[in-house]
């Protein structure tokens, strides 16, 4: 391996140094002159000043023209300027600094809360971010905002942490997006740092990590967000999760909380999405989260990132084939044309999992992987013979189906089914009685699977309680059209957890009892 040759000068900064160790001296002290140094290190007198420029960069040496070149106290600060300078240079994304803050802060104030709470100049910092958040001047609160930070991690009284936390924090909010998440968002950081400071005086530690976090994870928080919490991912137009989401978001604003529901490709694709930080809340099936929590099944590696905010309505898997198609029960599915469901949901997985227990094997029939909206359409123009649907009722796009033309709802043999629920314990048996829906005339024997509403860990510990909140509590306020499934609402809260609660949904359980401490 070829060694890489230091430069001339810096085998002169080096030779310096050197120097200034052999003659034993101090801060304070005055060098040699630079004719003398040169001609005593062998080198030009021009040379010797770029050597000494260098130490100089460093805070080693103060060069004063007309007074000579003299020895410093190095700090910390002047080693990292040039570290300021080349990440500055370098322009990496601002996720990158938001790791390191993240990594770094919370373990700044939890020591500064263990070493007694001291909160020194922070009030007076806290009070002008005030001044400029009521002013709306947005570059005064960053720059305040800066301070507060310096201040902060100068308690920790660990020099070379706070100043590397004080370069990534400017290089940080240098960042366009972070700055417009700041402007929309100046009185909730500011709220944050009142816990924070309350915490501190408090020594509570833990509680001023957990600050830390909040607010660290509303900096995460993408652009868009603005003053809408970005999107709550459903699953495709006309389905299940679509009118649940639109429902669910409908009540939390009408409790303050602005959200939007999207449609998506349904449970597997909304942990992806949610998992990305692309979706605040997202539905989907309890195994299908555990299985991304994990790591297992259709996920190729872990989304450790995910939390569980409660448990949602369970869902029905509903068999609709088209009348003409010549089908009246799972076994004359053989060469037929089959809508699976989107992809991306778990519908696909668990009509699989039926058709295999009946010995219906991949090539014995055509898959399709449709919404459940295209599905109908394809159903509608005889394309498709036959639809696999998970909802809590037959939903917008099979009424209008139904009204439409003659369809037929499968039932599937328990008997047969029973190893499929040995390998997938989240799955159970369902009735979907018959006086749920009119075109029913007989009961219908089905799979059923429990949903969970997720959300990303990194969302604010207050947000996720507050939804919790207003979904528990105004849970009569949601309305489904079909109500055979189990509903949002303290009864099914925790039904079906597969994966850790966010511990803003935790926090919420337990102080009504549902959880034990």
């Amino acid at each position: 391996m070829q060694v890489k040759k230091k430069r001339f000068s810096e085998e002169i900064a080096h030779a310096v140094q050197q120097k200034i160790a052999d003659l034993g001296l101090q801060e304070g002290d005055k060098l040699p002159s630079h004719a003398s140094l040169a001609k005593e290190l062998n080198v030009s007198v021009p040379s010797l000043r770029e050597g000494l420029q260098m130490l100089a960069t460093l805070g080693i040496l103060t060069i004063n023209h007309g007074v000579g070149t003299i020895v410093a106290k190095p700090s910390v600060s002047n080693y990292l300027r040039i570290l300021d300078t080349v990440l500055q240079a370098k322009a990496p994304e601002g996720r990158e600094y938001l790791e390191i803050c993240q990594i770094l802060q919370p373990r700044v104030v939890a020591q500064v809360a263990e070493q007694g709470g001291r909160v020194l100049e922070l009030p007076d910092s806290l009070k002008r971010l005030e001044e400029a958040a009521a002013k709306q001047d947005v570059e005064e609160f960053i720059s305040e905002n800066l301070r507060f930070h310096g201040q902060l991690y100068r308690l920790g009284d660990n020099t070379v942490v706070a100043e590397i936390l004080n370069i990534v924090n400017k290089l940080l909010f240098a960042q366009p997006y972070l700055r417009m998440n700041v402007s929309s968002n100046m009185e909730t950081i500011i709220d944050y740092y009142r816990t924070l400071l309350e915490v501190l005086v408090k020594k509570d530690a833990q509680a001023a990590e957990q600050a830390i976090k909040d607010y660290l994870a509303l900096l995460e928080q993408p652009q868009m967000m603005s003053l809408v919490y970005d999107t709550f991912c459903t699953g495709s137009i006309g389905g299940s999760f679509y009118s649940a989401g639109r429902e669910i978001c409908r009540i939390l604003h009408a409790h303050g909380i602005s959200i939007e529901s999207e449609p998506s490709g349904g449970g597997i694709e909304n942990v992806q999405l949610t998992a990305e930080g692309k979706a605040v809340l997202g539905l989907t099936q309890s195994e299908v989260a555990f299985h991304a929590y994990m790591g297992e099944g259709p996920f190729f590696e872990p989304h450790e990132q995910i939390r569980a905010v409660c448990g949602a309505q369970s869902l029905d898997l509903w068999i609709v084939a088209r009348e003409g198609s010549r089908i009246g029960c799972i076994p004359d599915l053989r060469g037929k044309r089959i809508a699976m469901g989107a992809i991306g949901g778990e519908s696909g997985m668990i009509a699989k999992a039926i058709l295999q227990a009946y010995g219906i094997k991949d090539g014995d029939f055509r898959p399709f992987y449709l919404s459940i909206s295209n599905a109908v359409q394809g159903m509608r123009s005889a394309e498709i013979d036959l639809i696999f649907y998970l909802s809590n009722g037959p939903g917008s796009a099979l009424a209008d189906l139904s009204e439409e033309g003659s369809i037929k709802i499968l039932s599937i043999d328990p008997d047969l089914v029973i190893p499929v629920l040995e390998i997938h314990p989240y799955w159970q048996l369902s009735t979907i009685n018959k006086n749920v829906w009119a075109p029913l005339t007989e009961d219908v024997i089905t799979l059923r699977t429990s949903t969970l509403l997720i959300t990303h860990k990194a969302v604010p510990h207050q947000l996720i309680k507050r939804i919790v909140a207003v979904i528990m509590e105004h849970a009569g306020e949601i309305s489904f059209e079909y109500s055979d499934g189990v509903k949002f609402g303290v009864e099914s809260a925790l039904q079906g957890i597969s994966i850790p609660l966010h511990s803003g949904a935790e926090e919420y359980f337990r102080e009504r009892g549902l959880l034990d401490d």
